[in-house]
């Protein structure tokens, strides 16, 4: 009886556990715009440091979707509250990567969250950071562009 007892409480704590974490879970909602006469495929990834951003092969999470002339929308869920950014980029020739050309300069659509686009650099993590509250859905806009 004292086992069951103690299995029953265990299994209440898990549950409890289980439910406070979806309670303050977090969704980040992402919609990209760009060119109206590509195709391909949309590919984001999404950091919470800047170790691998923006060109990271280890993302925290990663989501791909085809492209649509009227943007695409993708969501990361049950994410905890803190700091991400966000790299993303069109991919037009389906080869599952952002293709660079001279002085690794894009051949392809890109865009890091906070649409930053430093001219002779690719965007830092700090500069796209973006700060996802806990129990929210943020809804963030990326533009796609060479």
């Amino acid at each position: 009886m004292q086992f069951l007892r103690t299995f029953l409480m265990a299994a209440w704590v898990v549950a409890e556990c289980a439910n406070e974490a979806r309670l303050t879970a977090s969704d980040l909602t992402v919609r990209w715009t760009g060119p109206s006469e590509a195709t391909g495929t949309v590919h984001g990834s999404l950091h919470s440091d800047g170790s691998e951003f923006p060109d990271g092969v280890r993302p925290l999470r990663a989501l791909h979707g085809p492209w649509s002339p009227d943007g695409v929308t993708l969501v990361f869920t049950n994410l905890p509250a803190g700091r991400y950014s966000v790299a993303s980029f069109l991919d037009r020739n389906g080869n599952g990567r952002l293709d660079k050309g001279v002085f690794g300069i894009p051949k392809e659509e890109w865009g890091v969250s906070g649409n930053r686009r430093p001219a002779l650099r690719a965007p830092r993590f700090e500069e796209s950071a973006l700060e996802l509250p806990p129990a929210t859905n943020l809804v963030i806009e990326i533009h796609l562009a060479r």
